[in-house]
């Protein structure tokens, strides 16, 4: 085999590589965003207006960060999802809810 050829072989298998990387880590980015949302609504009462804003692999290993509103409460609701991936599961490690009282003037 030549040098041009094994570059492109390599090539080939590094792009594939990224590529199911890349459709791996949206698939548990998914299952992250959808366990937070049942949690949340669990913890809620109801399926209310649960808005996810950020979805982000954190730099420790196979932890996930999730965080949005609620938006029909007044005020609303904001909440942050701390998910661990565990045997290709995602799992609630950790659920802060905050809502922040207008000022009265």
């Amino acid at each position: 085999m030549t040098f041009s050829r094994l570059c492109r072989l390599f090539l080939l298998t590094s792009g594939l590589f990224c590529f199911l990387a890349q459709a791996s880590t949206d698939n548990y980015a998914q299952h992250a965003q959808q366990t937070c949302q049942t949690m949340v609504a669990y913890r809620m009462g109801s399926l209310l207006d649960i808005q996810v804003t950020e979805v982000k692999p954190l730099t420790v290993q196979n932890k996930w960060l999730v965080t949005g509103e609620v938006k029909k409460q007044k005020p609303a609701v904001t909440f942050a999802c701390l998910l661990i991936l565990k045997e290709n599961k995602m799992e609630l490690e950790k659920l802060e809810l905050f809502q922040v009282k207008q000022q009265t003037k």
